[in-house]
């Protein structure tokens, strides 16, 4: 998979309804204990999404915007208007900022006076995703940005209008509420820590120039 298109729980097969845990945990090990889309080890906790005739494993980050239908049980995120990121990509940055956030100290320490201009870094970005829920709303119509609001429009859709939403949502994006996923963290720790703290200042900052966030 290497697109995310925002998506509710609609028209799921019987086979992927009835699935059970074997075949769920032989879908992990094909995968290779893998997200199917961005990758990230989901060795402790994956979802299953059903993508035509394949079911394919999937991190939280990435199973969300598929479902989000599926996030009224946590602290809902919002939905925004970011054409210039993928889903995957967005959620990737998600994922980076939060580990820094929970490394802070470390990071700190290792970037000394450095680790000031990436946490502000962070913070600019952060502020500009939110504002992004507003053009949400301005460029779309008032409550788009409400992920409950927005997963009601989408069941509603005939079948022939929901296969053709790409057009209709083209630009809007999942922001995710990173609070719902501490215990995940702690899962992707290990992966994310292969990258060495210099490396996290390069990347916050390209996420940034590229975006033409920070001038």
């Amino acid at each position: 998979m290497n697109k995310i298109i925002l998506s509710v729980s609609k028209n799921e097969s019987k086979n992927f309804l009835d699935l059970n845990e074997a075949s769920k945990s032989k879908l992990v090990k094909k995968h290779n204990s893998k997200c199917a889309a961005c990758a990230v080890d989901i060795s402790d906790y994956h979802h299953f999404h059903e993508e035509g005739s394949k079911i394919i494993p999937l991190c939280p980050l990435c199973y969300y915007p598929l479902h989000i239908d599926k996030i009224v049980s946590k602290i809902p995120g919002q939905v925004i208007l970011l054409p210039e990121m993928t889903q995957i990509e967005l959620n990737a940055t998600l994922r980076a900022m939060e580990y820094i956030k929970i490394k802070r100290s470390e990071f700190a320490t290792a970037m000394k006076d450095d680790y000031a201009e990436v946490a502000d870094a962070i913070d600019i970005i952060e502020v500009l995703l939110k504002e992004r829920a507003d053009l949400a709303d301005t460029y779309y119509s008032e409550g788009i940005s409400n992920i409950n609001l927005l997963s009601q429009v989408l069941f509603a859709l005939s079948d022939d209008d929901y296969d053709k939403r790409e057009t209709g949502l083209y630009g809007l994006k999942f922001m995710h509420n990173m609070s719902n996923y501490t215990k995940e963290m702690k899962s992707w720790d290990i992966e994310l820590s292969k990258y060495k703290p210099e490396v996290w200042k390069r990347m916050i900052k390209k996420v940034a120039e590229s975006q033409k966030w920070l001038d």
